[in-house]
């Protein structure tokens, strides 16, 4: 709301601005508008009036949001437990997963062909010894 009450006031000080010769009254520029905001948002219109811009800057964040998450990697170590085993086995079934039933998966959800999603051979078959530019020939 609050940022519509300032729109507005930016609207009316250009149209007055505008309706006014240039050399009868001082120029008014984004820059002054920008300054006379006191808010972190800004709203202003440009010198012609014909657009508004809007900035809104990245909110901060408290200090407690931005500590690191806790490392459990040695908890997992200590005890033996139903859950910490199938956390081993989901970490270790990454490793050794089936790519074709990851592809398959794949062309159904896009449906697209088989081919969109292998990895391309450019580097087997690239010529290992390819020919010199020489100068001349």
């Amino acid at each position: 709301m609050l940022a519509c009450r300032r729109l507005l006031a930016l609207r009316s000080q250009s149209k007055l601005l505008s309706a006014c010769a240039p050399n009868q009254c001082e120029s008014y520029s984004t820059s002054q508008a920008l300054q006379k905001s006191q808010s972190k948002e800004r709203i202003v219109l440009t010198d012609d009036g014909s657009t508004i811009v809007c900035w809104h800057p990245e909110q901060e964040f408290p200090y407690e949001h931005t500590k690191p998450l806790p490392n459990i990697r040695p908890k997992l170590d200590e005890a033996n437990s139903a859950l910490k085993l199938q956390y081993r086995l989901e970490e270790a079934q990454t490793i050794y997963r089936n790519d074709r039933l990851e592809i398959e998966a794949l062309t159904k959800m896009t449906y697209t062909s088989k081919h969109r999603w292998y990895p391309n051979n450019k580097k087997k078959y690239a010529d290992p010894n390819p020919p010199i530019e020489r100068e001349g020939l």
